[in-house]
């Protein structure tokens, strides 16, 4: 890989990594910082009606969800960066070839080359369906 092509991709990286953190740090301060009875307004953690509690429940419930998922994307992304600076970015941590420069672009954290990755796949799918 030119050094030219892996700086671009350091940068979309670190980029992508700003943005996340502000998202989970937006999580956080409109989420996870407030009780639900702040939340509801009432006075009691105990709504007048079960019914006022499960939107404020769903949303907080969804924002730890997404949350989730942008921490992991974040550790992605960290460990992309931390293979750029030991010089393993690019190379399958499977089967150690180089992983395209096209699939990079599209996923600049991918650890594995396309063809690793739709075995890993396939062997998912395997283990979700049922025997037959």
């Amino acid at each position: 890989m030119r050094t030219r092509e892996l700086q671009s991709l350091k940068k979309e990286l670190l980029k992508l990594r700003a943005k996340i953190q502000k998202q989970i740090k937006y999580y956080e301060e409109q989420h996870f910082k407030t009780t639900l009875k702040e939340k509801t307004g009432e006075i009691s953690s105990h709504a007048t009606h079960p019914a006022d509690q499960v939107l404020p429940e769903l949303e907080h419930e969804n924002a730890y969800v997404l949350a989730s998922k942008e921490r992991e994307l974040l550790y992605a992304v960290d460990e992309a960066l931390a293979r750029i600076e030991d010089g393993t970015y690019g190379i399958c941590v499977i089967c150690e070839k180089e992983i395209g420069i096209e699939r990079l672009k599209a996923v600049p954290w991918a650890e594995l080359c396309v063809e690793c990755q739709k075995k890993l796949e396939e062997e998912e799918k395997k283990e979700e369906s049922p025997l037959e």
